[in-house]
């Protein structure tokens, strides 16, 4: 009668959502909202805001100015939401720094060797002072910037995984903005065990998890 979902497609998961809450069963999603569907609470991030966030990272630690390239992966069901939202709030917030200069985004990136590729070929065309990634190959990205002795770029990136923590120790990446999602899962369960055994309501329908910025300097207690 109770449940969590996590979905990749919305296109999928929203006729399955319109079936359990015919059925009069909970749903709490996790992660990807979908505004319109019937559900009792959405856990999860800002986007815009996780965008803006990133924006202003890059634009604080470019002070002088300079050119920025933003990288996005190919849109598939799992991240043209998520990845255009953030884009917008990146591109929104960096308006504050003119300094900046926002070169064309590199979009439609697939695969390790097509990202390699695009980040090469823009390297030798561009003095590049920062990097915001949005394909999720941050690793990828470092290692690039390491072969070609352009460390000293910055590089921001959204969510923390435990391959790139070696990158952020040797800076690397300079920041990645951070979501808790064990917390998100934490309380998922704790508003449907509340409804369940005690008949709690859940009255909020948006619970937006707390952006954090992970460095190296705090990058052990994540």
């Amino acid at each position: 009668r109770h449940f969590i979902i996590s979905a990749a497609d919305s296109s999928v998961i929203r006729p399955e959502l319109d079936w359990l809450s015919a059925q009069g069963c909970s749903v709490v999603l996790l992660s990807k909202d979908l505004p319109d569907a019937p559900y009792d609470a959405f856990i999860g991030i800002d986007e815009y805001k996780s965008g803006r966030l990133a924006g202003e990272l890059m634009g604080k630690m470019i002070p002088d100015g300079g050119n920025v390239q933003i990288l996005m992966a190919r849109d598939s069901p799992s991240t043209i939401s998520t990845s255009q939202t953030r884009l917008q709030g990146f591109l929104d917030k960096m308006q504050e720094f003119p300094s900046v200069n926002i070169l064309p985004v590199i979009r439609d990136l697939a695969g390790a060797d097509h990202i390699e590729s695009a980040l090469l070929q823009i390297l030798s065309e561009h003095e590049i002072s920062g990097i915001f990634d949005l394909t999720y190959h941050l690793g990828l990205i470092s290692d690039v910037l390491h072969r070609t002795q352009r460390e000293t770029t910055k590089l921001v990136g959204i969510d923390l995984f435990p391959q790139i923590a070696p990158y952020i120790k040797d800076q690397t990446i300079d920041a990645v903005v951070f979501q808790n999602l064990e917390a998100q899962s934490h309380l998922a369960c704790r508003l449907l065990f509340e409804k369940a055994c005690y008949n709690q309501e859940i009255k909020k329908k948006k619970h937006y998890s707390k952006l954090e910025i992970v460095m190296k300097e705090n990058l052990e207690y994540f």
